[in-house]
């Protein structure tokens, strides 16, 4: 594995993706003249927003799935993944 990523970091990181897709979108409103071009980007940027919000959110629930496990007192099976990439799950002690 190149680098690990915990499930805290891929949170932030897809907000920050929704939010650059946000301002990216601005700049093809702004700066594109082709009505064509600007419903291709639109589309295209939105995707990608929508996606990385997406996948911000399935990372939340399975982070609570793993909570969950460890308050119960059980060992945490759950496996969390983000764009396909499996991230860490750190659990303060007493959570």
């Amino acid at each position: 594995m190149i680098f690990s990523l915990d499930a805290e970091t891929a949170k932030n990181a897809s907000l920050g993706v929704v939010g650059g897709s946000f301002i990216a979108l601005l700049l093809v409103l702004k700066f594109v003249k082709s009505m064509i071009s600007k419903l291709l980007l639109i589309i295209i940027v939105v995707g990608i927003g929508v996606i990385a919000f997406g996948q911000r959110e399935s990372l939340t629930s399975c982070v609570n799935v793993a909570k969950a496990q460890a308050k119960a007192g059980s060992s945490i099976n759950t496996r969390c993944t983000i764009f396909g990439r499996e991230v860490t799950i750190s659990l303060p002690t007493g959570s």
